[in-house]
């Protein structure tokens, strides 16, 4: 458990106090005052949840009692008395939105057909287009770098673990950031991969851990529309950005926009193209 905090802490203090905790890792924190109080958005930005997929973490408690050991926290104090002082006074928190919630996620493994044998070689990767020759024990960071840059996914968050030793077998997690909803499976062509044995047979996996999503903004409280009149010919819009300001957004919450553009000739609108980041969220002033 973390220290005792201020309960007017600056959004620096709660983050150096929670990144103390070696079970929360790296975290983005902001703070905006509410009412008679404050509120502070934590983002975990290095602890990502479970093995098999990455998503929902446990959530955070919190205690007003000095003496309290954290299987005594709560996610709401309210009605308990302690270091917390003023007219029903107490901290209370949610999970407004659960990391890599609705987007794709795909794994890519390698191994040997049996026991003994110790995968070596390359292998591709083809999305939108193919990437680089990549080793079969390639990093991480590599491998994201070689996917946004020769496959076209888009923003994809990559991590590798090791499946085992002897064959020095790994898998890797892909999740897509940018591109959304249902993503067809990346290819793996893995003939330039062996198993050093000569008896085994290597393999190249991809699986769908997490199907992608595409958000339903009409159900959101937030949502709005706007319809802008573009009068300019082809030969400007070659040459030209348009820009629309949208205002009175919320400061930490994350919104999702998609523009379509209007068919004169069919009175529809085509199909509509999300914003790049796909999730944005408006900055508000430091505290």
């Amino acid at each position: 458990a973390t220290k005792m905090i201020g309960a007017q802490c600056t959004s620096n203090d709660m983050k150096k106090a929670l990144e103390e905790l070696p079970s929360v890792g790296t975290v983005s924190v902001s703070r905006k005052e509410e009412m008679n109080g404050y509120i502070w958005l934590l983002t975990f930005l290095s602890n990502f949840g479970d093995e098999d997929w990455y998503g929902d973490m446990k959530s955070i408690g919190a205690s007003v009692i000095v003496t309290d050991s954290p299987e005594d926290f709560v996610l709401d104090t309210s009605g308990i008395q302690g270091t917390l002082s003023g007219t029903n006074a107490a901290i209370s928190i949610d999970v407004p939105v659960r990391r890599w919630r609705g987007h794709e996620q795909q794994t890519i493994s390698t191994q040997c057909s049996s026991d003994g044998g110790k995968i070596q070689g390359t292998f591709q990767l083809s999305f939108k287009g193919v990437t680089a020759n990549l080793g079969h024990d390639v990093s991480a960071t590599i491998m994201k770098d070689e996917l946004e840059r020769n496959a076209y996914t888009g923003k994809v968050f990559v991590s590798r673990r090791l499946l085992s030793e002897i064959e020095q077998s790994y898998e890797w997690t892909i999740i897509f950031i940018e591109s959304l909803g249902n993503v067809p499976l990346i290819v793996i062509l893995s003939e330039h991969l062996s198993c050093f044995d000569g008896n085994s047979i290597s393999t190249g996996r991809v699986v769908e851990r997490i199907s992608g999503i595409v958000p339903d903004i009409g159900n959101s409280p937030f949502y709005g529309e706007v319809e802008i009149d573009a009068k300019c010919t082809s030969k400007d819009l070659e040459q030209e950005t348009m820009t629309y300001l949208i205002g009175g957004l919320p400061a930490g919450a994350e919104f999702y926009v998609r523009v379509a553009a209007w068919n004169g000739v069919g009175y529809t609108y085509g199909p509509s193209q999300h914003s790049t980041p796909a999730v944005i969220s408006a900055v508000g002033q430091p505290d």
